[in-house]
């Protein structure tokens, strides 16, 4: 087939043809653009999910370290109030002993002066009467 025998068989010739050939790359062109840019976009967004799921994994673990810590500063802080509570009930139950000691201690004073005075005569002596 000759090349002006071309234009027998096709419409519009030899430049039919190619018009026809560059309209078919040039379709080809933009279903490819337009496909290899969607698939791009999909990529980029698998893309963006996986490393927001990354981030959201970073975020998780960083708090639940956060939360472990906290819970440990709380059990720490719970440790030392019973232990100052503890501490001032036995300093409370230590106080009433050495009030009640005290008591004692004034009760035998009182009695043991009010005896000493009667049974030596001090009093008689301290008037000045032999």
């Amino acid at each position: 087939m000759d090349m002006n025998q071309l234009g027998d068989v096709v419409p519009g010739g030899t430049s039919g043809v190619i018009g026809s050939i560059a309209a078919a790359v040039f379709a080809c062109f933009i279903f490819l653009r337009k496909y290899l840019a969607s698939d791009a976009a999909a990529r980029a967004d698998d893309l963006g999910k996986v490393s927001a799921l990354d981030l959201y994994k970073q975020l998780l673990e960083s708090e639940r370290t956060a939360r472990i810590s906290a819970d440990a500063r709380a059990d720490q802080f719970a440790k030392e109030r019973n232990e100052a509570w503890q501490m001032m009930g036995d300093m409370r139950g230590e106080l009433m002993a050495l009030r009640e000691e005290v008591k004692q201690l004034r009760d035998q004073i009182n009695a043991g002066h009010n005896l000493g005075h009667s049974e030596t005569g001090y009093e008689k002596s301290s008037q000045g009467n032999p």
